[in-house]
């Protein structure tokens, strides 16, 4: 029986990124999960999302991904819903909680590409 709590190493899955690439799927070769819905930019040339506790854009053609927040750990991570990119392009809103305790809540939250 598969442990499935093993992480696998970042080699081995850009290993099997690059199978898949291969194959002729495309894959965008991050090496942390996904952690949120996402949307493509207005152009179409890249997509943001949440990755790793921050919010990032990924090139749709390159697969290169950069951070627009910093790392973040608990309750300050961007939340799962989607980043959405303005009209324009220029910037991502997305939604993190803030606050401790009873009066902590959700905030839209809205950063530069």
């Amino acid at each position: 029986m598969t442990n499935l709590t093993t992480r696998i190493d970042v080699a081995t899955k850009r290993a099997r990124f690059r199978a898949l690439h291969t194959s002729g799927c495309f894959v965008l070769p991050n090496p942390w999960d996904i952690g949120s819905a996402f949307t493509w930019s207005p152009n179409g040339r890249a997509i943001a999302h949440v990755m790793d506790g921050s919010v990032a854009i990924t090139d749709a053609k390159t697969g290169l991904t950069m951070r627009l927040t910093a790392r973040a750990d608990g309750g300050c991570l961007p939340r799962p819903e989607a980043c959405v990119f303005s009209a324009d392009g220029k910037k991502i809103a997305f939604v993190r909680r803030v606050g401790s305790g009873a009066t902590e809540f959700n905030q839209v939250c809205v950063v530069g590409v």
